[in-house]
């Protein structure tokens, strides 16, 4: 199974102290990990709707490549973003943590298509450690967003 959501940052008032940021969550099959959405560039409309591109992404063909935005802020002033890439082979699914250095890419910088400046997938990094990364089937992703 998988899911992803951010709750209403008014919901998490308690928690995230204050509207400065909102609860939320991925599920991948058995794996789930909570993360701090920051609210204020974005609300939380614009991380469930840069999902749903995110998967339609996903759509395009066997292989493509997207990502899950999960911690936007201001990328004139920010010096990174966190996502989670996503990597498709056939029917499966791959996806990693990961986070898009804004110095790295420039003032090319599109927020409407973050996976285009998403690195290739890699199962080692440059110290030859293994990357953590976390599969699904492609149904069970089109199951949550369909």
């Amino acid at each position: 199974m998988f899911a992803i959501e951010v709750e209403d940052s008014s919901d998490a008032a308690g928690v995230a102290g204050g509207s400065s940021s909102a609860l939320g969550w991925i599920k991948i099959d058995d794996f789930v990990e909570w993360f701090r959405a920051p609210i204020g560039f974005w609300v939380e409309s614009d991380y469930r709707r840069s999902w749903r591109e995110a998967y339609l992404r996903l759509e395009i063909s066997i292989d493509s490549t997207s990502c899950l935005l999960v911690s936007v802020t201001d990328p004139a002033v920010s010096n990174f973003l966190t996502c989670w890439p996503m990597y498709r082979d056939g029917e499966k699914v791959y996806l990693q943590n990961s986070l898009i250095f804004l110095g790295e890419v420039g003032p090319d910088f599109d927020i409407s298509r973050p996976w285009c400046h998403v690195l290739p997938r890699a199962v080692v990094n440059e110290d030859g450690m293994r990357i953590s990364e976390w599969a699904t089937s492609m149904d069970s992703i089109r199951e949550f967003f369909v």
